[in-house]
């Protein structure tokens, strides 16, 4: 099992964040009123990890809106995120473009969707390495898991079983039945699950 930590993150013009660049420690946490922008902080966490929501949802609507909340176009939007994996530290980033083409004899550019770019230590890569480079390190579910709470506890209890002991595979159960007398009597409980 890797050791993994968030050390820092970076946000440009990520929904209603226009700009943020913080440090994360060991425990951090984040906390304030309604729509001030917690949730956009695990989006962006999520969205330059998987290209995906922090639900699992896809991450459409991302880019800022003005007052009146009409896309703001000709931003790039701009995450990165630095982990540290069995201490080595990692930058991650990602860059959403917009695409705008001018047609032959037309005067005004056409949107013609975004274009994302992805970093690895500030090496570009192509989407499907970048993926699998990250899916390598933090599994999508096992985030999930860890940020969402409801994600794990509506799993049926034998899964939520199995991926805890996946989580942490070093004690087994005759392990922790071992650190205290009381829990002799769970022994025969835990052959079966």
């Amino acid at each position: 099992m890797q050791s993994i930590k968030f050390k820092h993150i970076s946000i440009s013009n990520f929904c209603g964040i226009k700009q943020l660049d913080t440090l994360l420690y060991d425990r951090t946490t984040i906390k304030g009123q309604n729509a001030v922008g917690k949730s956009t902080i695990r989006n962006a966490v999520f969205w330059v990890l998987y290209n995906k929501l922090a639900d699992g949802s896809a991450s459409d609507g991302i880019r800022p809106h003005d007052e009146n909340g009409v896309d703001i176009d000709f931003i790039d939007i701009i995450v990165v995120l630095t982990i540290e994996v069995d201490g080595r530290e990692i930058s991650l980033k990602k860059v959403q473009k917009q695409k705008w083409t001018k047609p032959r004899g037309g005067q005004e550019k056409r949107f013609d969707g975004n274009i994302n770019e992805f970093e690895i230590n500030d090496i570009p890569k192509k989407e499907k390495d970048y993926k699998e480079y990250i899916e390598n390190i933090i599994p999508v579910e096992t985030l999930m898991y860890c940020t969402n709470a409801m994600a794990f506890l509506g799993m049926d209890t034998k899964k939520r079983r199995a991926k805890l002991l996946s989580l942490e595979n070093e004690f087994s159960d005759s392990d922790v039945v071992a650190t205290d007398e009381k829990y002799v009597p769970l022994a025969d409980m835990l052959l079966d699950g």
